[in-house]
Formats: structure tokens, sequence, C-alpha cells
């Protein structure tokens, strides 16, 4: 229990038929609830707040909801606390950010999930019907994975999973709430969202179509992509007899409205050979594919 424990009074707190138990204690301003399993033994306290020298007590129910409620005398305050015999459905963290400013989510995606935490502070079990959201952009928040639909008990807590989901570019924000038998309650998770447009490929040129390996050093290559890409790919191939084989896949991150290198560099670490080539270069949004030949010298 707490500090200087006083007065105890015995009554079923959380409505399973057990004895439990709820003690003042005068040196930390609380009252002990210890929920009895109907053996003798006792769980965890869950400490309530009181006001100043908590003393005496008495049970009763005192707000008519058929629930156990506590009445403490604060001998240091003059006062009487009423504890209302209820759960608490205390969310945490208070807010969630997915992706940032720098680094966005794809707009049409899901980023990955995070988890809210649901705990039940109060002294009666916590029943939650499930979670809604508001704000400014409900739309592109999801709850998943909902582990809060069996009852809480006093002290304990459940999860549920939130996704982001974007339906357009830039920041959005909304609110979790949680939706219980819990009075009054005004917590709420903040939800900050950061996402961007799919960059698409334009155009995409080779400065030559047809060179000798000599010349692989000078022939370039130039993209164009609108909005802005954050990553883009390649892959080269080689035709050899009816099938094209991998030369070399490369992924590029970065943020890029254009993009320009030689052919030789796309070859990095790869012999140059001869022969008909295909490049496949694909963006978030769409893919080109050009195609080269490479003469002997």
């Amino acid at each position: 229990v707490g500090t200087n424990p006083g007065d105890v009074e015995v009554g079923d707190f959380n409505s399973d038929g057990k004895q439990d138990l709820a003690v003042s204690n005068n040196g930390s301003n609380n009252v002990s609830l210890l929920l009895g399993d109907g053996t003798g033994s006792f769980a965890t306290a869950i400490n309530l707040s009181a006001g100043t020298y908590p003393s005496a007590l008495a049970v009763g129910d005192f707000n008519g909801d058929g629930s156990r409620d506590i009445a403490v005398t604060n001998y240091g305050a003059n006062t009487v606390s009423i504890i209302l015999n209820a759960p608490t459905a205390d969310p945490s963290p208070g807010s969630l950010v997915f992706g940032s400013a720098s680094s966005p989510i794809l707009k049409g995606t899901a980023g990955a999930a995070q988890t809210v935490k649901v705990t039940n502070n109060g002294s009666a079990p916590l029943a939650v019907s499930g979670f809604a959201i508001d704000g400014s952009n409900p739309g592109d928040f999801v709850t998943t994975n909902n582990g809060c639909a069996n009852r809480v008990a006093p002290g304990s807590s459940c999860s549920v999973r939130v996704r982001f989901t974007p339906k357009a570019q830039d920041s959005s924000s909304a609110a979790l709430s949680v939706l219980s038998n819990a009075p009054s309650s005004t917590s709420k998770v903040t939800l900050t969202g950061f996402a961007r447009a799919a960059g698409k490929i334009v155009s995409a040129k080779l400065s030559k179509k047809s060179f000798s390996v000599a010349q692989v050093g000078k022939v370039k290559l130039r993209c164009k992509f609108s909005p802005k890409s954050k990553a883009f790919k390649y892959v080269l191939l080689l035709q050899k007899g009816k099938k094209w084989t991998v030369v070399k896949r490369v992924n590029k991150t970065g943020s890029f409205t254009t993009y320009t290198d030689s052919v030789k560099k796309l070859f990095a670490g790869k012999r140059i050979k001869d022969g008909s080539y295909r490049l496949k270069l694909t963006a978030d949004a769409n893919s080109k594919t050009l195609r080269f030949k490479i003469t002997s010298p």
C-alpha cells in the first residue's frame, strides 16, 4: 500500500463477486485499492489520489450507478474526497508522427504502423467499444490490430495499432479518441503525418542509341522527374539470343528533379560487352524503357 496506512474498508469494488480492500494512506495522500482473488490474496495496489492526510474511509454507491464508491476524510485539508468506482482510458503516447518533412511517406501507400497503449488507471473494469479519429484529415489515418476488445482490468492495459494512409501530399493531422465506459475521458492522441506525391519520369533519353565500346563514357543518360522523386531504380539487361539477362540493378535515393550520368557508370563494376541492351527506369508512378546498342571498337 502507500505510506502510513490508516483505515481499511472491505467491499467488492470490481463487481467480480470477490472481496477487495481499500486502504487510506496518511503519508502519501492517496487510497490504495487491492483487488482480491477470493483465496485471501490480493493484486498489486492501485493508488487513487485523495486530499491531504486521508484518514477515515466509508463505502457506498454515491452516484447511483450500482458500483461501490469510496469516501475518505482528509484530516489535513478539512475536506472529504469522493472516489467514484470507475475506469479510466488513458492512452499513450500522447502523439504519433508518421514520416517527416525531410522523409515523407509516399501518397497512396501505408506507413509503418505505430502502437497506442490504453491503460486503465481506475478502479473498475474498462470496456472499450472502439476508437474515433477526427480533426483536419481523419481519412488519412486508420486503426488496425485492435487488442482492446475484451474488458481491461484496473491496472492493466490494451493496445491498438495506427497507420498513416495519406490521400494527398504535404502534412496531415488528426486526433485519436478512445470510446469506452470511462466517464468524461478527454485524453486524445495527436496524429501527424507527412506525405509526398509520387515522382514520375517525364522524360528519359540517351544522347546516342548506337555506339562503340570506346564511346561508352561519352554517351549520356538524361532523366527528368515531376513531381520531384525521392527514389528511382534502373535495371540494365543484355540480350542473349531470345532472352534478356540482367547485367546490373541499382536503387537511387535522394531528391531528384533531374538525373544525368554516363552509360559507362551504369555498368559500374561490370564488364562492358557489345550487344543489344535495354535500360528499364522506374520511379514511384511509372516506368520507361530505353534501348541501345554497343558495337565492337
